[in-house]
């Protein structure tokens, strides 16, 4: 005779099956953030690569990025939200022609004088694996600050939860800036020492729990 399953042999295996299911969920979860993080950095070494190399050629990093910054913006005015985007990036890196800089141009001809690029090949380097624009400010001269000697330069990818595209990243932003314990000081690294490639995370608010959920991460350019 056949013997089929009690109630509460069935609840024991749905619940088995619940927290097999929850532990699942998790872990997959998990390894798709660490994957897109992972990504990110990737694609963040590759930018670290075409700035020095772009240094290389033209003897400076991009002139944008030791004042207002790449992908940071200048100007609140619905005019200047091309600023809030990756075309900085494309302009200094790809194209050579800087959109709304002239200082780095040369008069004759519209264009940097020695850039040797393009410097990407692949568009996708300039947005992080959640899509989002990378930053990076430039604090190797004077012209970058009175403090410039206290400062460190860096690329910034905004994480999962970063702002879109037309939307300035500063502590009025949501996630925010300011909000992370982040700044350009060279005394930040201490918050959050940099590993082996040069990379630290900052989790929202410092908290340790958001390091998966709500964050930063930051490459150390020195």
């Amino acid at each position: 005779m056949k013997r089929g399953f009690t109630l509460i042999e069935l609840i024991l295996i749905i619940a088995i099956l619940g927290i097999l299911s929850i532990m699942g969920t998790y872990y997959f979860g998990d390894t798709i953030m660490n994957t897109k993080i992972e990504q990110t950095k990737g694609r963040m070494k590759a930018l670290e690569v075409a700035l020095k190399n772009y240094y290389a050629d033209v003897n400076s990093f991009p002139k944008k990025a030791r004042t207002q910054g790449l992908g940071f913006g200048d100007h609140p005015s619905a005019l200047y939200t091309a600023n809030y985007s990756t075309l900085d990036w494309y302009n200094y890196l790809v194209t050579g022609q800087p959109y709304f800089s002239t200082e780095d141009e040369d008069p004759n001809d519209g264009k940097i004088d020695n850039w040797a690029g393009p410097y990407i090949r692949d568009e996708n380097i300039l947005r992080d694996a959640w899509g989002h624009r990378f930053l990076y400010r430039d604090y190797t001269t004077s012209e970058s600050g009175l403090s410039w000697q206290d400062m460190a330069s860096a690329i910034i990818s905004m994480g999962p939860k970063g702002v879109e595209d037309g939307v300035p990243f500063t502590s009025d932003s949501n996630p925010g800036y300011g909000d992370y314990g982040f700044s350009f000081k060279i005394t930040t690294k201490d918050l959050r020492p940099p590993d082996e490639q040069g990379f630290s995370i900052f989790p929202l608010n410092g908290d340790d729990s958001n390091l998966k959920k709500d964050f930063i991460i930051v490459l150390w350019m020195e």
